[in-house]
């Protein structure tokens, strides 16, 4: 699916090396899929890591990946995130009615998905997990 996003490039949702390609140049991406609960949400972490937009079902990780500060999204229009946009329903209506929504923002602010890719990095995880493990070891 490719749908233009105010010139700003299009929306892609292709699995495989057709899709790779296509994310290349995409200004937002959906999950491969049709919209279900991500528990990580890595489709979303994927995305920021390539300063993409992100248009997404509201539950499960991806709330936090995209910067969320009001959790899970259990009903409404689609809201607005940091990182994209969440919608609430499984329907096929759902997802076009979000990338209406972000057709209608203005110009998405890069340095901000930047900053919420960076929660992602090995560096970060490295240093996450090193902290747990003294902390750990200071315990016992």
């Amino acid at each position: 699916m490719r749908r233009g996003l105010a010139g700003r490039g299009s929306v892609v949702e292709q699995p495989g090396a057709a899709g790779t390609s296509l994310t290349a140049r995409s200004a937002a991406r959906q999950s491969p899929h049709f919209p279900g609960e991500e528990d990580v949400g890595i489709v979303g972490v994927e995305s920021l890591t390539t300063v993409r937009l992100v248009v997404a079902l509201g539950w499960g990780g991806i709330p936090d990946v995209l910067g969320s500060t009001c959790g899970p999204l259990l009903g409404g229009p689609p809201r607005q995130e940091p990182g994209g946009v969440v919608f609430a329903e499984q329907a096929p209506s759902s997802p076009a009615n979000a990338i209406r929504t972000l057709e209608e923002l203005g110009s998405p602010d890069f340095a901000a998905h930047q900053s919420l890719a960076q929660r992602f990095t090995v560096a970060r995880f490295r240093q996450c997990i090193l902290a747990m493990a003294r902390r750990l070891s200071d315990s016992t």
